[in-house]
């Protein structure tokens, strides 16, 4: 199962959310974001790698510190 790395449109909070579902739910405005209005940043495999691509794209780290 994959998961899609999402920014939500209206207060552009970061979340991860399964490739399975048509639609997903900010946890912070209650924004319904589906495939249509949202971009999708990445697709990841597992926990891992969701909280590194969202940590990446909060600035909570640079792209230098994984080399």
């Amino acid at each position: 199962m994959t998961n899609y790395i999402l920014k939500c449109p209206k207060c552009y909070r970061t979340r991860a959310g399964e490739s399975r579902y048509k639609s997903w739910k900010c946890f912070k405005c209650n924004y319904v974001m589906n495939k249509k209005n949202t971009k999708i940043h990445a697709e990841t495999i597992n926990i891992e790698e969701n909280q590194y691509v969202i940590d990446i794209l909060d600035k909570k780290k640079k792209y230098d510190e994984i080399v």
